[in-house]
């Protein structure tokens, strides 16, 4: 077994399209087991600023909202990429901001996502805080 972080960017290059494929897209099998590995990817891709990540967390937070009246049973579920999300969006900077805002219209976030509600407002002001850093694309 090869630890992820012992590999080099020239090994990584060969690998950022393949890690992007997994989280991007649940597997055709194994899919209870899917997400470790797409928040394993989320959060590989953020620590090393992979633009793609980024977007794919802006796809994911998007999906989450609801613009049709939300009943109290669709606020029930806290998105499953919720807590990865959350730590792995300082990583970018300011250009996470379009995602916090995504995330604002989250309808969980007044049911059992209150925790994620409480953490939001200091999530934005770190990432409102932050440079600018170089993204890379793997296209």
């Amino acid at each position: 077994m090869i630890k992820f972080d012992s590999l080099t960017d020239e090994q990584l290059s060969k690998l950022w399209r393949g890690i992007y494929e997994a989280t991007r897209h649940n597997a055709p099998s194994g899919i209870m087991f899917s997400k470790g590995v797409r928040t394993g990817g989320l959060a590989a891709m953020a620590q090393h600023r992979i633009k793609e990540g980024l977007d794919a967390m802006l796809y994911f937070a998007d999906s989450w909202i609801d613009t049709a009246e939300v009943t109290p049973e669709e606020k029930r579920w806290v998105p499953w990429f919720a807590d990865t999300m959350f730590a792995a969006l300082p990583m970018y900077g300011r250009d996470a901001l379009p995602v916090i805002e995504k995330i604002e219209q989250w309808p969980v976030l007044k049911g059992r996502g209150k925790y994620l509600a409480e953490q939001l407002p200091a999530l934005k002001k770190q990432i409102e805080n932050a440079p600018r850093y170089e993204l890379t694309s793997i296209k």
